[in-house]
């Protein structure tokens, strides 16, 4: 629906989630998706025992089963992932009994800047289910599972709000601007659509080209549109300049302090799974080298904290961590980045170990 570009009230969010799980890559189209509707689904749906799971913000979306070598790897990242965030997946997964081997999380100041989580408008509706889970792991008794009539309520009341926010007016007209260019202009298909299984087990440099656009991989990792790969270290220069002459940092919220609060619930969260005998890593992700210089001249202490926090834990806990804030730590350049902050796929393996 044309006054509906995000599927508030129409969601095809569950035929997305069945698409994935069938083994088909499906691209999103040109409308804005529920990312995190998209991954409780999965969650909901996906086998209930599995190698690798992938937690954190969209720094991890990229993150593939090529990458881990396992082929039960499912992908929950979402854009913006803060620590209710995590703390809802944790719920939905001890709710439906889903498990794993191995737990990826994604170390970064989404998790642990309390200026990011406690304004996060994002995940509302997920509440139920963080709240459930700090009371899991805060040993409560006799927990009452999320209500889903309180959950859909809420879901409603949100998307109403929405609905009339000045932000998805804007969003209605972009998308009207999006089916004109593309199907009128351009010719290009605007629906969503997807590769058969067969196309899809042969994605390969040659027929990378039938993926123009956003798609998610048949792990629900996410791979990017032609135009991100053709970006060039120009246009990462560029994105570096402007959030920092606008303070838009991604992430992190200058003068910030890490959150005991988070570190306190992340400790709970990795001691409670290492209880149950799941292998957990960290993955730390770098700044391009010439945002990390700019940021040095600056105070955004929690950056540093933040990585002092993962190794605290990662030596206490016996975790391997791969990667760091600092990128000359790491040894990677700005080219390899897709903006100020995304590390492309293509080379995440080559900097980072993942493996299964």
């Amino acid at each position: 629906m044309l006054c509906d570009p995000a599927d508030l009230f129409n969601s095809r969010d569950e035929k997305t989630v069945d698409l994935i799980l069938s083994g088909r890559l499906i691209h999103l189209g040109i409308k804005t998706h529920n990312h995190r509707n998209i991954k409780k689904i999965l969650i909901e749906k996906m086998p209930k025992n599995n190698d690798v799971l992938i937690l954190g913000p969209s720094l991890v979306m990229g993150i593939s089963k090529s990458d881990t070598g396992a082929e039960k790897t499912y992908n929950l990242g979402v854009g913006g992932a803060d620590l209710n965030d995590v703390l809802a997946q944790l719920a939905l997964l001890e709710i439906n009994k889903v498990n794993s081997k191995k737990m990826i999380f994604c170390i970064d100041s989404f998790l642990f800047d309390q200026n990011l989580y406690n304004n996060s408008q994002l995940n509302k509706e997920l509440m139920p289910y963080s709240k459930y889970m700090l009371k899991l792991l805060n040993g409560e008794k006799n927990i009452q599972e999320p209500n889903l009539s309180d959950v859909k309520f809420a879901h409603r009341i949100i998307a109403l709000k929405n609905l009339f926010s000045i932000s998805y007016f804007q969003s209605a007209l972009t998308y009207l601007r999006r089916i004109i260019y593309r199907a009128i202009i351009s010719k290009e298909e605007v629906n969503n659509s997807y590769l058969s299984i067969e196309e899809t087990n042969k994605i390969n440099a040659d027929n990378r080209k039938n993926i123009n656009g956003l798609a998610y991989y048949t792990d629900a990792s996410i791979i990017y549109p032609l135009k991100y790969e053709k970006r060039t270290i120009d246009f990462v220069l560029k994105d570096i300049e402007k959030r920092h002459a606008q303070k838009s940092h991604f992430g992190f919220t200058d003068n910030a302090h890490i959150s005991n609060f988070s570190k306190d619930t992340f400790e709970k969260v990795i001691k409670y799974y290492k209880a149950k005998g799941v292998k957990i890593e960290f993955f730390i992700c770098p700044l391009p080298p010439s945002y990390w210089d700019i940021l040095q001249q600056y105070n955004f202490p929690i950056l540093k904290e933040e990585e002092e926090f993962a190794h605290y834990i990662a030596k206490k806990y016996n975790i391997p961590t791969t990667g760091s804030i600092n990128p000359y730590k790491v040894g990677i350049k700005d080219v390899d980045f897709y903006d100020a902050r995304h590390v492309r796929n293509d080379v995440l393996s080559k900097y980072f170990n993942f493996k299964y």
